[in-house]
């Protein structure tokens, strides 16, 4: 019953913004690599959501929950139990990170052409 009425609250604050799931991981990623391991995962909702309205911090790390259990399973992110230190980016997040920006550099360079 909680539950509902947080989502239902968190729907109506931020009811007009959508971000696409690559677009949320690439921003944790790049939040990674600019400021080192992520402690805590309200922090990657925030990182993840920059423009979401957020009530508290745990409702950025519920929002973000099920990209980072992902994002874990594609090996993109260490778990931070393994590592001790918060979630770092893995060799194959690095990777992601570097394809999927090569391909947003190659997409404005062609439509600009």
């Amino acid at each position: 019953n909680n539950h509902i009425k947080f989502l239902a609250e968190f729907m109506k604050r931020n009811i007009e913004k959508h971000t696409n799931i690559i677009e949320a991981k690439l921003r944790i990623l790049r939040e990674i690599k600019q400021n080192g391991p992520i402690t805590f995962k309200s922090h990657m909702g925030y990182a993840a959501f920059p423009d979401y309205n957020f009530k508290t911090p745990q409702g950025a790390a519920f929002s973000v929950s099920k990209i980072a259990n992902e994002m874990k399973k594609e090996k993109l992110i260490s778990d931070w139990l393994c590592q001790g230190a918060g979630i770092n980016i893995t060799e194959a997040g690095l990777a992601f990170e570097r394809i999927h920006s090569i391909d947003k550099n190659e997409c404005n360079q062609t439509s600009s052409q």
